[in-house]
């Protein structure tokens, strides 16, 4: 699996990054990497999380989870996926995040 995230706000802000791909270790996947992102007005953000699984043939949107920037404090956060289709959260899908602002 690997994770797409999406800065989206003001143009100036809208911002994208992707983490590597993680092979044989679906169930517990670690990326251990950082991500920084420039915001002009953060109050408008969003940062969205997009979880994707990907093999030989093709790449298939799996989850989701989506949160304001004003909304987001500093530390560890466990953050939980929503399912594309809408069926609500998918059970024991999680991404711990340390957030850290300034």
């Amino acid at each position: 699996p690997f994770v797409r995230l999406e800065v989206r706000g003001v143009p100036a802000d809208d911002q994208r990054a992707k983490t590597k791909k993680i092979s044989q270790n679906g169930f517990s996947p670690h990326w251990d990497e950082t991500f920084a992102f420039e915001l002009v007005l953060p109050d408008a953000a969003q940062l969205l999380f997009v979880l994707y699984d990907k093999d030989l043939t093709k790449t298939t949107k799996l989850g989701y989870s989506a949160y304001p920037i004003s909304a987001l404090r500093p530390g560890y956060r466990m953050l939980t996926f929503n399912a594309v289709d809408g069926s609500g959260q998918i059970p024991f899908c999680d991404l711990l995040c340390h957030f850290s602002f300034g």
